[in-house]
């Protein structure tokens, strides 16, 4: 036979028990709040370093806008230069030509039998200047310069090379046809008293040439213009 038992009630907690009991959500808190002084602190530090990095990249890029931007300034001034060079330089040459012609015109209209007009620099000296133009570009300094400008530069220098090349022609056929036969101008011409095709021609050639100087001139003056006010808005 089992005999029930009553059940019997649990001892009461000690009041040790009870101070533990009640220290345990106090330290949690206070755990809590650590951790939580720590993630913020963290956080400050972080944004710190965050705005840090960004003004140093501001201050970066800012450096670099202001070096590229003083680069570009002496590339406008020395493009400039040499444009301005060649709008000064060019009328000059193109009178002195213009001379020269008139002068043969006017002996071919008295009937006379004049040497052919020579306008003649040493070889290696028939090129218009573009030696800024050429190291700018070697450099990779036109990197620096406004596309729409960039254009307008290439095509003038492009023009003013076939200028000089067209004058580098006409320079090896004087001094391979004609420098030796001034001395005699009726070798230039036949015996009915016309210049010969040949010399015709290289007559022509020093037409083109003045033409095409007389051309550029304009082109030369706005576009040295541009420049200057392209390095102006620079500052």
């Amino acid at each position: 036979m089992t005999v029930a038992r009553e059940p019997q009630a649990s001892d009461p907690p000690t009041p040790r028990a009870r101070r533990i009991g009640a220290a345990i959500p106090e330290r949690l808190r206070g755990q809590r709040e650590r951790v939580a002084r720590t993630a913020l602190l963290l956080a400050f530090e972080l944004l710190v370093t965050f705005l840090g990095l960004l003004l140093a990249f501001a201050v970066e890029n800012y450096r670099d806008a202001r070096n590229r931007a003083e680069r570009a300034r002496q590339v406008y001034t020395a493009l400039g230069r040499e444009v301005q060079n060649f709008a000064t330089v060019a009328p000059v040459l193109a009178d002195t030509i213009q001379r020269a012609i008139a002068a043969f015109d006017a002996a071919r209209a008295r009937g006379e039998r004049p040497a052919p007009p020579v306008y003649y620099v040493r070889a290696g000296s028939e090129r218009i200047p573009t030696e800024v133009w050429d190291a700018t570009r070697a450099a990779g300094g036109l990197d620096l310069v406004e596309p729409r400008l960039f254009f307008t530069l290439a095509e003038f220098y492009n023009r003013v090379n076939s200028i000089s090349d067209r004058y580098r022609r006409y320079v090896e056929y004087t001094e391979r046809e004609v420098l030796h036969r001034l001395s005699t101008p009726a070798a230039f011409y036949d015996a009915s008293g016309a210049l010969r095709p040949e010399y015709a021609t290289y007559v022509d050639r020093l037409r083109d040439v003045h033409t095409l100087l007389v051309a550029r001139v304009p082109d030369a003056r706005r576009l040295a213009a541009t420049l200057d006010s392209s390095r102006a808005r620079l500052r």
